[in-house]
């Protein structure tokens, strides 16, 4: 019975064809008319470098894939076939003034010395792990483009299982050898710059991403260990440390407190609704510490429900950036509002330099000469320095530069904009508002004259409905972010290299 594949050509990676075959032979034969390629004898590899010399292996490989086509690469018969391809294909990368060529990792790359007992565990890890990755993702690393979210949190999976299963070792300093190798040989995909500042933080974020991910794998069920804080779990209150989860939240799943301490919670949660319902009063210091000691029942709300709505409608002070701010500070373990202030500042500086820098206008082509921007481009980094260099006067401080700052993020990410904030007209009501949202994803609205004016009003919308008023656009923005954690949503990848660039910069992760 025959099954459908796609079919890559080893020496070209972006052509490829579906073909429906029933053996090698004829894969083989109709790869070879569709890809037009001139030699005789072919053989086909997986994604991690095994060759298919069998038509049962064939079919069944197929079979196991369901729906999705296996993908094969076709590579003639003379050509090795190996992971050695990888580190050969590796390009000569451009770091800021100097050229660098990353080579095949050798244990003297890294200073090892291979007669220690250590060696086999720090010196070669490339060469287990590259195999493992997706054919899709191998390429993006010889060619140094950037990753999607996706496909980074793809590696980091990759590289969790290979320090679980292979070295069995999850200790925090393999962790970070392993991501130090990965980072300093595919430095191209992995640094992040603006123009030639390094926003930096490259392996400390892949190996925290990593060391999150082991831990919160080997506290999952099924996986080794038992998960005492798993909300369906029936134990009662557990004084084991709380666990983290992927992307560094200690307390994703909150330890479960005694049956006492969670009715205590539920009548202060039923209180909070009928002030809420009451009052139009502003949210105090009492409301928001309320709300701080019911987190573990929030935690299981947002765990459990799939509908915000239906969240917000038992936590209504979730409207209020000071209740989400808070829920962050424990979700993430960290003081979230003094590690924005300060990141805000360093993260404009590069930003401010670049948008002052001549290479705003014009940029260099591979041969070295100059080519004028668009004057679109110029005209919007010269009203946007015109328009801050004003308000910061007025204001007498740095807060317009820190506006701008997310505006030339995604100007330099490529990104769309409304996926992160949008202006509006400064008379819209709460229901005109919301019929303004372009995208379902938290985005910032902000109603007033421009982003800079003092009566703005700020609100994160979810959904196209749900709305969480903010103080200032800065903390607007942190609010949306934040978001994403609190709810547990994916970045859209409209916008995922600024949230990714913010993530770095402003949340030490």
């Amino acid at each position: 019975m025959a099954a459908s594949f796609k079919i890559v050509r080893h020496d070209k990676h972006t052509e490829r064809k579906a073909i429906t075959a029933a053996s090698i032979n004829e894969l083989i034969t109709i790869a070879k008319m569709k890809l037009k390629l001139s030699g005789e004898n072919y053989k086909l590899y997986t994604d991690d470098f095994t060759e298919i010399d069998k038509d049962e292996i064939l079919m069944e490989l197929a079979k196991a894939r369901g729906t999705d086509q296996l993908l094969l690469t076709i590579v003639p018969e003379e050509v090795p076939w190996n992971t050695d391809v990888l580190c050969e294909s590796t390009p000569t990368l451009s770091i800021g003034s100097h050229e660098e060529k990353v080579t095949k990792v050798t244990s003297s790359s890294y200073g090892v010395d291979m007669n220690s007992s250590s060696a086999s565990h720090t010196s070669d890890h490339l060469s287990r792990i590259v195999p493992k990755l997706a054919t899709n993702i191998q390429i993006i690393l010889q060619k140094g483009s950037l990753l999607s979210h996706r496909n980074r949190r793809k590696i980091v999976h990759v590289v969790r299982d290979y320090l679980i299963n292979d070295l069995e070792d999850t200790s925090l300093g393999t962790c970070h050898r392993v991501s130090e190798q990965i980072v300093t040989t595919y430095q191209k995909t992995f640094t992040s710059k603006i123009t030639t500042e390094n926003v930096g933080g490259e392996i400390e974020s892949l190996r925290q991403a990593i060391y999150y991910s082991m831990h919160y794998l080997k506290n999952q069920p099924g996986t080794g260990s038992q998960c005492t804080d798993c909300f369906d779990h029936d134990d009662i209150f557990s004084e084991k440390s709380k666990v983290q989860d992927e992307y560094g939240c200690v307390a994703y799943m909150p330890v479960r407190p005694s049956p006492d301490v969670q009715a205590s919670m539920e009548n202060n949660r039923l209180k909070l609704i009928n002030i809420f319902n009451s009052t139009d009063e502003d949210v105090n210091d009492n409301i928001i510490n309320t709300m701080d000691e019911c987190y573990y029942l929030q935690r299981k709300d947002i765990y459990k429900e799939k509908n915000l709505s239906i969240v917000f409608e038992r936590w209504p002070y979730f409207h209020h950036h000071q209740s989400i701010l808070k829920h962050s500070n424990q979700l993430l373990g960290k003081d979230l509002s003094s590690i924005w202030r300060s990141s805000m500042n360093k993260l404009y500086k590069p930003i401010n330099r670049w948008m002052k820098n001549e290479e705003i206008a014009c940029k260099v082509n591979k041969a070295k000469e100059r080519v004028r921007q668009p004057d679109e481009m110029k005209k919007y980094v010269r009203e946007t320095l015109k328009t801050v260099q004003k308000y910061s006067d007025i204001s007498e401080n740095d807060e317009p530069y820190h506006i701008v700052t997310f505006g030339f993020i995604v100007k330099f990410m490529n990104e769309n904009l409304n996926f992160l904030y949008v202006l509006t007209n400064e008379e819209f009501t709460d229901d005109e508002l919301i019929e303004q949202v372009p995208v379902p994803n938290p985005v910032l609205m902000i109603r007033g004259k421009n982003v800079h004016y003092g009566e703005n009003e700020y609100d994160v919308v979810i959904n196209k409905k749900i709305i969480i008023h903010a103080a200032s656009f800065t903390e607007g923005i942190l609010i949306t972010f934040l978001c994403y954690y609190v709810f547990g949503l994916v970045y859209p990848p409209q916008i995922e290299g600024t949230l990714e660039a913010i993530q770095r910069s402003s949340s030490g992760n």
